[in-house]
């Protein structure tokens, strides 16, 4: 099949994609079973297949002992059956070399999968570990002609029917007690949670987008105001939805770039922590040959303009940088709203709440090279550690560099601050608070919504302790 040796040639080296028959995924999906369908996997290596063979060899099995444990521990004083232990596992033997992929990896080769694929294909399933926060089992693609439909299976901790039933029940009853038995306006709401990846472009304008290199899925939550069982498996719902997120006409598409950038931070620690032994290790990390920075600047000009914000002079954020990114709402549809978005976007230069590590990642993430970076941060903290540079920064502000650079505490001695992969989590955390603090700025000012929904929802990511799923699903 000339289609399949194409989806080989484009997929990572290390994912696998075959037409194969798994007994887990027949049950999970019985309509499955004798249709055709292709897995994508990462193949376990020959050392972990041979292990069981080699260990049948070992001459530590002359010193096997059968029988009952019991019977030995009590020295046949006491007559004991033999023990039996019933080994029970969900899959079949020969089914333990396909080894299940990170959610990421899945959403990248599903999406090299439905990128190359024109018309219809059997049905496409990626195994997944199960870490990411939904503790995804299998994301598939059904693929027919110019549309096609996810499939998702995950492992979470949902109750049965009759136990939702029979607590509604209760809170209604306690409802009616409590209210003295009177009639009372009961609001229901119920909601609803997408998860989307892969795009077909046959709606986008193309000239007017730009082709993005995300490659993860997207979330989109609905919400009813109508209680919502979860339908039968005999019946199905379809969500048909296409979203340019990268358009030349949108006019968000400064903050998706600082998101797309974000993303690919995220994508570098990943893999660093992947192939280190040690979280914070001393040896630097570096960017990869295809890292894509549309901010980058040379050295010089980066520390000049490093040395202006640490004096307080904030002159290098001139309005050329502003008129830059403008965007051309002439041809949009709704002038009104769309005028309001323009308005809050070009006042975001100026927000109220902007300080001192907002300034620095407009700085900082002009660096294409890491060692580049250090050096810039290394600069920061020596100004501030050493020469006791005061910087402004918001008591708001729970960044960990923040937190760094504010404590009283702080040794002379910062060299462990910059070691591993350290000094890009500074970057992303400072990054996730600032375009955070940008979003809110906007859904605020717009009206869309109470300010303190919008600030739930747009949550503080940073916590003590760097966790690369904690960023990615803010």
């Amino acid at each position: 099949m000339l289609e399949l040796e194409t989806l080989r040639n484009n997929l990572a080296s290390s994912v696998k994609i075959d037409n194969i028959s798994l007994s887990y995924v027949n049950r999970i999906f019985p309509e499955f079973k004798n249709t055709p369908y292709f897995i994508l996997y990462k193949e376990a290596s020959e050392s972990i297949n041979d292990y069981t063979k080699r260990t049948d060899n070992d001459e530590t099995s002359q010193f096997d002992l059968t029988g009952s444990p019991l019977k030995y521990s009590f020295k046949g004083e006491d007559d004991f059956e033999d023990s039996t232990i019933l080994v029970k596992q969900n899959w079949h033997e020969g089914e333990e070399k396909y080894l299940p992929l990170s959610r990421t990896e899945a959403c990248i080769a599903l999406n090299v999968c439905i990128d190359f694929i024109n018309d219809s294909f059997p049905p496409i399933f990626a195994l997944c570990d199960s870490k990411d926060h939904k503790r995804s089992k299998l994301l598939g693609a059904m693929i027919e002609g110019e549309w096609f439909t996810t499939i998702e299976a995950c492992t979470v901790d949902n109750e049965t029917y009759e136990t939702v039933k029979n607590c509604s029940s209760k809170i209604f009853q306690e409802h009616l007690e409590l209210s003295r038995a009177c009639e009372q306006d009961i609001i229901v709401s119920a909601s609803n949670v997408f998860d989307l990846f892969g795009t077909k472009e046959e709606i986008i304008v193309k000239d007017k987008n730009i082709r993005s290199n995300f490659e993860g899925s997207l979330s989109v939550k609905v919400d009813t105001c109508s209680l919502s069982i979860t339908p039968t498996r005999t019946s199905k719902n379809i969500l048909i939805a296409q979203i340019a997120t990268n358009s030349n006409d949108n006019p968000l598409k400064e903050l998706w770039k600082q998101l797309l950038l974000l993303n690919q931070y995220l994508n570098i620690v990943e893999n660093y922590t992947k192939n280190e032994d040690s979280h914070y290790n001393s040896v630097p990390l570096k960017f990869p040959h295809d890292f894509i920075n549309p901010y980058e600047e040379e050295l010089v000009t980066i520390l000049n303009n490093l040395n202006l914000l640490l004096n307080g002079d904030h002159s290098f954020r001139n309005a050329s940088d502003t008129k830059k990114h403008k965007i051309n709402f002439s041809n949009e549809e709704n002038t009104e709203n769309d005028m309001k978005i323009r308005q809050c976007i070009e006042s975001l230069s100026f927000r109220h709440n902007l300080d001192f590590t907002d300034f620095l990642w407009e700085l900082l993430i002009k660096n294409s090279n890491y060692f580049e970076m250090i050096k810039c941060i290394h600069t920061v903290l020596e100004e501030i550690i050493i020469n006791d540079c005061l910087p402004q920064v918001n008591f708001t502000n729970s960044t960990k560099f923040a937190k760094i650079i504010t404590s009283p505490h702080q040794q002379k001695i910062f060299s462990h601050l910059l070691s591993g992969s350290l000094p890009l989590e500074y970057v992303i955390d400072m990054g996730f608070e600032k375009l955070c603090k940008d979003y809110i700025s906007i859904l605020a000012n717009i009206k869309f919504g109470e300010l303190h929904d919008v600030q739930q929802k747009l949550k503080n990511a940073s916590y003590n302790e760097f966790t690369i799923n904690t960023y990615r699903y803010v």
